[in-house]
């Protein structure tokens, strides 16, 4: 310290000139410095998604899940591994030290993945590895009251995060579509000369479109419809 102050006296005008040419370039470099919001990096992220179509929760997690989990265990670098299985559908996601080569790893894991014997009916796994160029974003949906969670999914959920910018697709798995199940009385079918078929048009005809007409407002042709559809048990 005490020689970079005999320098400075010493040399004034050199001095002020250095302070002046530091802050010159330093300015220079913090202008033209590239940022970007989103740097390209690779992720050490791997998820499997696995579609088994009719497939109870517990018969997809023994059957599908577990394997693919197993092959995970056997990787290179694996740190963790979180796995989400319901019915219809299997979610597992590995993630793996910073240090670890993730290209060779995802090639290995595709490689293992292909040979494994999976049920028939269950569909090829699909494999996908995060990366800032091909980010996801995983939301699991459940209801305490038992309602009907897969349709407010699709209609409203999916919907909502479709119009996000820079949203680039959404995909549903699992949930259970709901059904009402109609049990016939045999001795009152006979009674009242009702039939399946009868039975099965009468349902048939409570969800209907019709064409009705067209009607012509200023430069405009508007086409009216008539349609009726059931929403509740109590409408049915």
């Amino acid at each position: 310290m005490d020689f970079l102050t005999r320098v400075a006296l010493k040399r004034p005008v050199s001095t002020v000139l250095a302070l002046i040419a530091l802050i010159v370039f330093g300015s220079s470099s913090i202008f033209t410095f590239e940022m970007e919001l989103e740097p390209s990096m690779s992720m050490p992220m791997i998820g499997v998604f696995t579609n088994y179509e009719g497939a109870d929760a517990e018969t997809v997690e023994k059957l599908v899940s577990r394997p693919i989990e197993e092959i995970g265990a056997r990787m290179q670098g694996m740190a963790s591994s979180n796995s989400t299985t319901s019915i219809g559908s299997s979610r597992v996601i590995f993630m793996f030290d910073y240090s670890t080569d993730i290209d060779k790893v995802f090639m290995n894991f595709q490689e293992e993945v292909e040979q494994l014997a999976l049920p028939e009916g269950c569909g090829r796994p699909k494999i996908m590895r995060a990366t800032s160029e091909n980010p996801f974003i995983y939301l699991q949906v459940r209801s305490e009251s038992g309602g009907d969670v897969l349709n407010y999914v699709n209609n409203t959920v999916k919907q909502r995060l479709e119009r996000v910018s820079g949203v680039a697709e959404v995909k549903i798995y699992g949930g259970n579509e709901e059904y009402i199940r109609v049990t016939l009385d045999e001795r009152l079918m006979e009674q009242y000369s009702v039939t399946i078929d009868s039975v099965k048009q009468a349902l048939a005809a409570t969800d209907y479109t019709i064409p009705a007409d067209t009607k012509r407002q200023g430069s405009m042709d508007i086409r009216l419809a008539i349609n009726s559809s059931v929403t509740s048990l109590d409408e049915l």
